[in-house]
Order: structure tokens, then sequence, then C-alpha cells
């Protein structure tokens, strides 16, 4: 999983052990994300020949994946009046 010899496994603190594998994950998923992403186009390319001309198909209208989503706040939305008093309530604890 991680590439590396039995050595290197135990020299390591648990801080560089969790990072290794946190970057391990993190490349695993990048990985998967491009192969997603060029079946998508590929998708598009092969729906694209098929649509009347001037007509076309992006990849992006094909599939949204949930990486590309853009993440939503959450929480109540406060009025101005909401902001004001709690900066203020902050500011005075200091």
């Amino acid at each position: 999983m991680l590439k590396m010899g039995i050595g290197d496994f135990y020299d390591l603190t648990p801080r560089e052990l969790q990072n290794a594998i946190k970057g391990h994950l993190d490349f695993e998923d990048s990985v998967q994300q491009n192969e997603w992403e060029r079946t998508r186009w590929q998708t598009a390319v092969l729906v694209n020949i098929q649509m009347p001309r001037g007509k076309s198909i992006s990849p992006q209208q094909l599939v949204e994946f949930p990486w590309e989503k853009k993440k939503r706040h959450i929480g109540p939305k406060l009025t101005p009046e909401q902001v004001k008093e709690r900066l203020a309530k902050w500011q005075r604890k200091e």
C-alpha cells in the first residue's frame, strides 16, 4: 500500500504514518478522478458525433461529479444586525 520497507515503517512516528496514509489516499483519489473525467470526456465526444450540426454537449453538461459541486454554506443566514451583535460580543471579550 505505502510502498516502503519494514524498517522505514517502524522508523515512522504515528503522525508520519498518518501523513503517509493520507498522502497515499489523496493520490489514489486523484487517479480515480482523472479516470472518471477521461471517461466523461470520451462519452461526450461519442455523444456529440450523433448530435445534429450546431448542437453539442459539454462533458460537464453530461454529468457533474461530487468533487465539482460547490460546497454549500451550512447554517443560518444572519441579518446585518445579527452580524453586528455577534462582532460586538466578541470584541468585548478581548
